[in-house]
């Protein structure tokens, strides 16, 4: 099967949908089902469905911006049953983003779900809405076509803290998939992103990224959550690599329209592991909302986000340029 024949069934409002995933009407942000949001366009309505359990009862905050970065429209929603919709007010062709947020309180604070870069949609002249790609999408899929063969990666060969570590954390669980989900998820609980280390990444007194010098110090960079996830995962004989990216982020400005963005050095990494005959791609160190600043641990206020895991290739090419294969 080919990444453009790739279908996804999810389980949604109890009803079972099989759908092309690559179709410009639908937009799937990740593969594990019960952490993605499925979005689908019926000609000027947006149906947003598989909502996270977070959203339940709850107000979403939903804001429309074109280009420009002009905001043109924004609704508060109510959520009851993992969906809703809205219809869209835009007339003039173009395309705009949209920002999705849930609210955490009564104090009217919200949190973000899915921002500008994740998810931009097109409306043509004829008044036809779609979903688009973004320029990087096709290369990262050629990227991801010359993926390494998972039997040339050495496992079992960590120390024996690394795999101790490991099989406590996937426990009694058999699935491959389940017990690479337990690893993203105890590493993005329990390390802490180094902000204190952001301005001495060359210095590895430091900046600490070594799998056994995470575990201890609790801290790390992308580089140290990415190695720490992929000594967890081959000491127990799952293969798992290592993805040299450009991201947009808080190294970045912009967008991919920028030259520099699509043509700059690698500034980030995430993490690959193999199962079920296909790659399964997380951002580890984004979906971790832990912060180690001025010498304090800062735990955060929100469970451990599952969005960056699974990702499906138009969601992760949002944000992800794919560059290299870590050696």
């Amino acid at each position: 099967m080919t990444i453009q024949q790739m279908f996804i069934v999810l389980i949604v409002a109890q009803k079972e949908f099989e759908m092309d995933i690559e179709s410009k009407y639908i937009y799937v942000t990740s593969f594990y089902q019960p952490g993605s949001i499925l979005l689908k366009l019926e000609k000027s309505t947006l149906f947003l469905r598989n909502l996270p359990s977070i959203t339940l009862k709850k107000k979403i905050l939903l804001e429309i911006y074109d280009c420009k970065e002009n905001k043109i429209y924004d609704e508060v929603i109510y959520i009851r049953r993992h969906q809703t919709y809205i219809v869209f007010p835009m007339k003039s062709s173009g395309i705009y983003f949209f920002f999705f947020f849930v609210q955490e309180n009564f104090f009217g604070d919200y949190r973000g779900l899915l921002f500008k870069s994740d998810v931009p949609f097109y409306l043509s002249s004829s008044g036809d809405y779609r979903f688009i790609e973004t320029v990087v999408a096709a290369p990262n899929r050629d990227f991801l076509l010359k993926m390494p063969n998972p039997l040339s990666i050495s496992c079992f060969q960590e120390r024996i803290k690394i795999t101790n570590l490991a099989r406590q954390i996937v426990n009694d669980l058999s699935n491959t998939y389940d017990r690479i989900l337990a690893i993203h998820d105890w590493v993005a609980e329990n390390i802490y992103y180094d902000f204190d280390a952001l301005s001495h990444l060359d210095d590895h007194s430091i900046c600490l990224t070594k799998p056994l010098d995470v575990i201890t110090t609790r801290r790390s960079v992308c580089q140290g959550y990415t190695d720490l996830s992929i000594a967890l995962m081959r000491s127990i004989g799952i293969p798992a690599i290592g993805i040299i990216c450009f991201s947009l982020g808080m190294d970045s400005t912009g967008g991919w329209e920028r030259k520099e963005n699509l043509e700059g050095e690698s500034n980030h990494i995430f993490t690959a592991a193999f199962c079920d005959s296909r790659w399964v791609l997380m951002d580890v160190t984004w979906d971790s909302g832990n912060e180690y600043r001025n010498g304090d641990f800062i735990k955060s206020k929100v469970p451990v986000s599952r969005k960056y895991f699974d990702m499906t290739i138009r969601f992760l090419s949002n944000t992800h340029r794919l560059v290299s294969i870590q050696n």
